[in-house]
């Protein structure tokens, strides 16, 4: 037979075996708390940039997913990343977050020549959060009437950033001239 413990205390048990003798034992039972752990909601970092991951520094033990020990992690590629630690009555925890980079992607095209009276339309993409071009408009499409420099950062919805520069070089049109009749 057995006897199901909930909380802490001193349990003791009497027992009669079939010719009569009598035994006792005696066992102190504490309940120990188990680690709470969390390493937060599953999140977007910004590509360059790192993420450590601390679960507390309060724990006897740390092993990460690829078999670390120490009790922080620093992230900065995507991935799940897990923890199981250990308190100091040798009672585990296991928490995991998935991380995703966020990673902006623009170009402008290449260099180029506009032949004055023309146009070009520079476009870096649909879907960013802000774009703030060279003269600090922040249309989503700029359109170039002269030779020059022209540059565009764009913003991402998780706060990520990305730059290109283009050349434009401004030349007259040609004139053609067939000369007298």
């Amino acid at each position: 037979s057995y006897y199901t413990i909930v909380n802490s205390g001193v349990y003791w048990v009497e027992v009669t075996d079939t010719y009569g003798c009598n035994g006792t034992d005696t066992v102190n039972i504490d309940f120990v708390p188990s680690p709470e752990i969390s390493l937060g909601n599953d999140t977007t970092i910004c590509t360059g940039t790192a993420l450590t991951l601390n679960p507390g520094t309060q724990y006897s033990s740390y092993l990460w997913q690829d078999n670390s020990t120490l009790p922080q992690y620093t992230v900065n590629t995507t991935g799940f990343y897990s923890v199981t630690v250990t308190n100091v009555y040798n009672c585990p925890a296991s928490a995991e977050i998935f991380i995703d980079i966020s990673s902006p992607d623009i170009n402008l095209g290449p260099d180029t020549i506009l032949c004055l009276g023309d146009t070009i339309l520079l476009d870096p993409g649909q879907g960013y959060a802000n774009y703030v071009w060279q003269d600090n408009t922040s249309q989503t499409q700029y359109t170039v009437l002269l030779g020059g420099v022209y540059n565009v950062t764009v913003t991402d919805s998780y706060n990520c950033t990305a730059i290109d520069t283009i050349n434009i070089e401004g030349l007259a049109k040609p004139v053609a001239g067939l000369g007298e009749d």
